[in-house]
């Protein structure tokens, strides 16, 4: 018979207050490597230029004098931030995200002079069975369909792809 238990996933906190009465910025570390565990709620963030962005609401404090801080975590684009001097950012951790292929090219071995390209549907059963070609990834439908139109690039007969 299958027990199931109730777990508190909550994590474990303890608060060092430094000098000046608030959370040290090692606890501040300790929640944000917990809550990155966790699927924070979504908060909407107004900006000093008055544009707002979306971000992460991973704590929220009440001072002594009874206005609320939040600690929120929005993403930027890399070009938006820049590295501190001093700072080790080696143990931050990092996440590529891959964007689904959907289309891919194989270069086939050329008839003479002329270059043979094929379109694929990026999960073709034919695919694995060709080692000695080279695939390249199509960024997006709009491309294949592109690249359909050059005499050297025909659709696979297997997977007859249509972006």
């Amino acid at each position: 018979m299958l027990q199931t238990a109730s777990v508190d996933r909550r994590p474990a906190l303890s608060v060092h207050r430094g000098r000046d009465g608030h959370g040290s910025v090692d606890a501040r570390r300790h929640i944000l490597e917990h809550v990155s565990e966790q699927a924070a709620p979504r908060i909407t963030v107004t900006l000093p230029d008055g544009r707002t962005v979306e971000g992460r609401l991973h704590r929220r404090r009440q001072g002594p004098d009874g206005r609320w801080l939040y600690l929120v975590v929005i993403e930027v684009p890399a070009g938006a931030v820049a590295a501190v001097d001093g700072e080790n950012y080696g143990a931050v951790p990092t996440v590529r995200e891959v964007p689904e292929v959907r289309y891919v090219i194989e270069t086939l071995p050329p008839i003479g002079e002329k270059r043979r390209l094929e379109l694929h549907v990026a999960t073709c059963w034919s695919l694995p069975d060709r080692t000695s070609t080279r695939i390249t990834a199509v960024e997006d439908a709009g491309l294949a369909r592109a690249a359909l139109r050059f005499d050297d690039t025909v659709a696979c007969e297997v997977c007859r792809p249509e972006p």
